[in-house]
């Protein structure tokens, strides 16, 4: 793979380019965004590290996979700034931005909009992705009086999830010998609000 040859070559993995962009930032930034048919829900795997996820990965998402093992380092947050994982988050790409939390993204760095990736994600949709921000426990928070289009509980109320049994709402896990209800980010953000569940 060019990438490899590059690194050990020597290349220099930050240095940037006439706009000021590194290679992984140009990496992220222009994946190739994949049709959503084609990542079966079935087939889709959550990592815990960058190996156990380099078997599903795709060639333009490898070669993030390569520059950040490689040693690649991300700027976790820009402020007023789209991140790396905002970009990933965006162009509907959920195993790069699977990668690019495991290195340590930020799921609270805001965009020139004012929206975490979780927002991002709500505004555009994208399939997977909920599943990938919620794996990596992004927070939902209930904010009376907040604006509607940045209030997380009310956008994800018309989001519908990717997955039956593992999204914002209801997280379920099953095996052949058991089955485990856990408790959602909704339901941990309910029971964590002043007012509960009254009316």
């Amino acid at each position: 793979m060019p990438s490899t040859s590059f690194y050990r070559k020597k290349a220099k993995l930050e240095i940037h380019d006439k706009s000021g962009k590194t290679p992984l930032e140009v990496a992220v930034e222009n994946g190739i965004i994949v049709p959503t048919q084609k990542r079966k829900e079935s087939m889709f795997i959550l990592g815990k590290s960058l190996d156990e996820l380099r078997e599903a990965l795709s060639d333009h998402e490898m070669v993030v996979y390569l520059l950040l093992s490689y040693g690649s380092s991300i700027k976790k947050c820009v402020r007023n700034r789209h991140s790396l994982l905002h970009y990933a988050v965006t162009n509907n790409q959920p195993y790069i931005a699977q990668l690019l939390l495991l290195k340590g993204a930020s799921l609270t760095c805001k965009d020139d909009l004012g929206r975490t990736p979780l927002i991002a994600h709500l505004h555009n949709g994208g399939y997977l992705l909920d599943v990938v921000l919620q794996h990596f426990n992004a927070s939902v928070t209930i904010k009376c009086g907040k604006q509607f289009n940045l209030s997380v509980f009310h956008l994800l109320c018309y989001q519908p999830p990717s997955m039956a049994n593992f999204n914002f709402f209801e997280r379920r896990e099953c095996d052949d010998l058991k089955y485990t209800s856990l408790k959602s980010s909704v339901v941990t953000a309910i029971e964590n609000h002043r007012l509960k569940y009254s009316h």
